[in-house]
């Protein structure tokens, strides 16, 4: 009963303590599962994403799969490809990122996030590559795009399950790289490994026109977005197959 009197709906009161709770910031994260608020979800049934309520939601990532990890400037996509590595040392396999930033700052993002890496990359289970300062005039100047990954093919060995790249801007972004873009998710799908790209975008309601072939050439394009009140959502684009009955929204803490 509520102060007058009047029934409370208990959906209404638990959505209200939802978000009265506070995002918890890197120094309190202890655990680099994130936390389902309402809903039933699958049993997992392939790769994990390292992200505990959209596996719940989706039963994981299809293996071998590339998937888009796309929204506004924000940790969170950088913390999702970092959590999808995490996940796989479950798996007993090698992982590579490839990344825009150093050894050591990859290092202190995710013990700040929970998901430590560097024991992994001691342990030589994680390969961390670094795109070169040049690397976008060396891409625009190459007359043949696949150029450009014929070093990557090198570098990362068929035994590789997991790869995740950080920023994808490097490849996918802008309507001059878009050949590029479509040769390294050639490369991307022939790999054996499972993929996941960052890229950030104006807005996470939706992908901008120029970037929606990626829909219809990745396995599942996910749009990270960061509430009023803190808490963050990812949106699964519908054109993108997914499980029956499913909502479009998946909203994490």
């Amino acid at each position: 009963m509520g102060e007058n009197g009047t029934h409370e709906d208990p959906t209404e009161e638990a959505m209200e303590q939802a978000t009265k709770s506070r995002f918890p910031s890197p120094e309190d994260s202890a655990s680099p599962a994130l936390q389902v608020l309402g809903g039933d979800g699958h049993r997992l049934s392939g790769v994990s994403s390292g992200i505990e309520p959209l596996d719940q939601r989706m039963g994981g990532l299809e293996p071998g799969g590339v998937y888009l990890f796309a929204g506004t400037p924000s940790p969170a996509k950088l913390v999702a490809a970092i959590q999808f590595l995490r996940a796989g040392e479950s798996d007993g396999g090698r992982s590579v990122l490839l990344t825009s930033s150093d050894a050591d700052g990859i290092q202190q993002v995710s013990r700040a996030w929970g998901s430590d890496l560097g024991p992994a990359w001691r342990e030589g289970r994680l390969e961390l590559l670094a795109f070169r300062e040049d690397f976008e005039m060396r891409a625009l100047r190459s007359a043949d795009p696949k150029d450009v990954l014929e070093e990557l093919e090198l570098l990362v060995p068929q035994d590789v399950t997991r790869i995740a790249v950080d920023p994808g801007a490097m490849f996918l972004q802008g309507g001059v790289r878009t050949l590029l873009g479509r040769s390294f998710l050639d490369w991307a799908r022939q790999h054996p490994a499972t993929a996941c790209i960052t890229m950030s975008v104006d807005s996470a309601e939706s992908l901008p026109s120029s970037a929606e072939w990626l829909v219809h050439s990745t396995t599942g394009v996910f749009l990270i977005d960061r509430r009023p009140d803190g808490l963050y959502q990812v949106r699964i684009d519908r054109a993108v197959p997914g499980h029956p009955g499913d909502e479009d929204t998946i909203t994490l803490q």
